[in-house]
């Protein structure tokens, strides 16, 4: 089983094969030297200290032992940085997060492989915490969004390795492999979708099957995503990566009243304050 340590940021796997990680955007030096304090809704605290070269420090709560981990920084617009903390820590958790420096706003999402599978539920589950950098005057969260919904946008991880999305509403997605290591596979997964900017969303999800997690962000400006993963190999050790897609729209579909699902009442209301998670 993997031990907390940083891996290695070139590592791929997880049955995906050898040139998925081909159109990953690269890194950013952009917020080298500085000092972020992400203040969370629940009360933690997320430091991430970018002072020292290809170095950070991330802790949550008044813990006095703060562990110094790599982050990988990429630029998804302008004062929009995605994060991925290249480490798996103690309790199987990679961590990914969002900064908006335009307006403070913050969101953290940890990634945690369960100990055992539930029947029909991912093994891998996401808990969603919106937040605020601390000085920016930063309020307000990421709000829940239905805009992606009746989309179908084909995502190009390299010339060899293409997938659909098709996005069904606020809490479920569809992918499909067009060309890959999965070729003809599709599975129908629960995802949390949130919107950024116009045009700009973060897709979270879990599947079922295979026992891995993903964070996405989905610039549909310039149709690039960056994304982080989490999952499970075969023999069981823990693998965690970035990397990222080039996208074309395909179509948008539309329904007629009362069936759309982007005006459905929702099902479950998501509470003020509470972080949205998607379980084990």
């Amino acid at each position: 089983m993997s031990t907390p340590s940083d891996l290695d940021a070139d590592a791929g796997s997880l049955g995906l094969g050898d040139t998925f990680l081909t159109n990953r955007p690269a890194p950013s030096e952009a917020l080298h030297g500085r000092r972020l304090v992400i203040a969370l809704d629940d009360g933690a605290e997320v430091v991430v200290d970018l002072r020292e070269p290809s170095a950070a420090v991330d802790s949550s709560g008044g813990s006095a032992v703060r562990p110094v981990h790599r982050y990988e920084v990429f630029q998804v617009a302008p004062d929009l940085f995605f994060l991925r903390r290249e480490a798996i820590t103690e309790g199987k958790t990679s961590r990914s997060a969002l900064l908006d420096l335009r307006d403070g706003r913050a969101l953290v999402v940890d990634s945690t492989v369960a100990g055992t599978k539930t029947p029909g539920q991912p093994k891998v589950g996401q808990r969603f915490r919106h937040g605020a950098l601390s000085g920016s005057g930063g309020a307000g969260r990421f709000e829940r969004s239905r805009e992606l919904v009746g989309r179908r946008i084909m995502w190009t991880y390299s010339p060899t390795d293409v997938y659909e999305h098709i996005y069904l509403n606020e809490d479920w997605y569809v992918w499909h492999c067009l060309a890959g290591e999965e070729f003809r596979l599709a599975e129908v997964d629960p995802c949390v979708m949130f919107k950024v900017r116009d045009d700009i969303h973060v897709l979270g999800f879990g599947e079922r099957v295979l026992p891995i997690a993903a964070v996405m962000v989905l610039n549909l400006t310039t149709m690039q995503s960056y994304a982080s993963m989490l999952g499970e190999e075969e023999d069981g050790s823990l693998n965690a990566f970035s990397f990222g897609a080039r996208g074309t729209a395909i179509s948008n579909s539309w329904f007629p009243e009362p069936y759309d699902p982007r005006t459905a009442a929702l099902a479950d209301a998501e509470q003020p304050g509470d972080p949205r998670e998607l379980r084990h």
